[in-house]
């Protein structure tokens, strides 16, 4: 090649090579300028679009709302409006607050007008914003009371991978309710990913659900777990109507030990939630209905069985000394008062706390239980007739006031003073000049606690010349 020949081609090469780069960088001009222009235009119908939410026009603001829904970006252009980093009081979280807000009031006056699935979408997004959640639960709610279709989708719902989206199905169809859609909730129980979801809405619905959560406790193709959670779910519930099926799965052969302890456990739930304790603790308690009594009644010999024999469940048999203590019958009292000796304090506590339930009934038992030589039965004893109150509970405590130990005769004048019977007034006074100090500072609080009744007897015995003991204590 000659030189002339080597030096064009150095040239020509060198031309196409400034011509390649230089429309490599007109691209990349064109490339960076589309790019700056459409965000640009992004944020100028963003703000149009803020601005036609935030319109005193209201058509205008429902007109953008429906827009943003069939587009599937309501949420996000609402969430947009808020800086997640500044103080909520500040102007513009205040702002985006009002605009979020009118939102979600406008999505649910629009919302049964709108394509189901869209309006259904839009729903579940705002459910994810505290501002617009409440509105977001209530048109759900709307839309499946309305209409089979949405409703239907709500319960599909509790199987969503999406747990914001699941609470929303929660919510809403507790709000719903019925007959209906416990039956829908019911057959998700089984769906995989469902199952805790359904199940809580259930509970939400309450008696309307029982019928089928009793379904799912007596199939014994179902998994234990399950059993055992629809045994919860009944006692969360707390209609005696559930009482049978709940017996019969504690006492199914083969036995179950845990679901046992969950029906039996349910089981005092339903008793506590249907019957008032007696006596002086009922007074704040509306009457209970003779049904319901005759009802939870019947399950008084499963409870007082696993109340005697049933190991070391602790939790379980406490609750059900309770529950025994509101059907106060003879039986129930009977085996509170046994286990009142009960060498798991639980018990022991949760027996006294029953007899005390089941008042003016329980005097006799406890009467008997304040000669016992066990001194941790006496101790409770006296405080159970102390707190039941009455006339004849009060003549029953009187042993109780002079035994050896000071520790009964102090549970026995707390007793009194949680009793609230001005009748105990003389045996108070009478307490002060205890040799035991802890015993005549307990009989100070409780006549403290009856309050006016208390003071004339007070005055006339301190002023009596055989009270010297009584004003050196005060």
């Amino acid at each position: 090649m000659t030189p002339a020949k080597y030096l064009n081609s150095i040239v020509t090469a060198t031309t196409a090579w400034v011509l390649e780069r230089k429309i490599t960088l007109i691209v990349w001009t064109v490339i960076v300028v589309g790019i700056v222009v459409a965000v640009q235009i992004d944020h100028s119908h963003h703000a149009a679009e803020i601005a036609r939410l935030s319109s005193s026009d209201l058509s205008v603001c429902d007109s953008e709302v429906a827009d943003l829904v069939s587009s599937g970006r309501l949420s996000s252009v609402l969430l947009s409006t808020e800086d997640p980093a500044g103080d909520p009081d500040d102007a513009q979280n205040r702002r985006s607050a009002i605009i979020r807000a009118k939102a979600g009031d406008e999505l649910l006056r629009l919302a049964p007008k709108l394509p189901a699935d869209s309006a259904l979408a839009a729903l579940y997004g705002l459910e994810k914003d505290k501002v617009t959640a409440a509105d977001a639960v209530t048109g759900l709610s709307e839309l499946g009371a309305e209409k089979a279709h949405d409703l239907h989708a709500i319960v599909a719902g509790l199987g969503d991978g999406d747990p914001d989206v699941r609470t929303a199905s929660v919510a809403a169809l507790s709000k719903i309710g019925g007959t209906s859609t416990a039956a829908l909730e019911a057959s998700m129980v089984k769906v995989d990913g469902a199952q805790d979801s359904a199940l809580a809405t259930l509970a939400a619905l309450g008696k309307p659900a029982v019928p089928y959560v009793v379904q799912l406790l007596t199939d014994k193709s179902s998994s234990e777990p399950l059993r055992e959670s629809a045994a919860a779910v009944l006692g969360r519930i707390g209609d005696p109507c559930a009482a049978p099926a709940l017996e019969a799965a504690a006492t199914q052969v083969p036995p179950s030990p845990q679901l046992r302890r969950v029906c039996l456990t349910s089981l005092a739930t339903i008793v506590l939630t249907t019957i008032p304790p007696s006596g002086a603790l009922a007074a704040s308690t509306a009457a209970p209905n003779s049904a319901s009594i005759a009802s939870a009644a019947e399950e008084a010999p499963i409870l007082i069985e696993s109340l005697l024999n049933d190991g070391d469940d602790s939790f379980a048999r406490s609750k059900e000394a309770l529950a025994l203590g509101r059907l106060s019958s003879d039986q129930s009292i009977a085996a509170l008062a046994r286990s009142l000796g009960s060498l798991d304090l639980r018990i022991a506590a949760a027996a006294q706390t029953g007899l005390e339930y089941a008042g003016e009934k329980a005097v006799p038992a406890l009467t008997q239980s304040i000669h016992s030589p066990n001194s941790s039965v006496r101790i409770a004893a006296a405080s159970a007739l102390g707190v039941i109150g009455t006339d004849d509970s009060i003549r029953s405590l009187q042993p109780a006031l002079s035994d050896v130990s000071p520790l009964v005769r102090r549970s026995a004048v707390q007793g009194l003073g949680r009793g609230m019977n001005s009748t105990a007034i003389p045996q108070l006074i009478a307490s002060l000049n205890d040799s035991d100090g802890s015993v005549a500072s307990a009989a100070s609080h409780s006549l403290y606690e009856l309050g006016a009744p208390a003071v004339a007897p007070l005055i006339a015995v301190l002023g009596s010349s055989g009270a010297a003991n009584t004003r050196a204590f005060f």
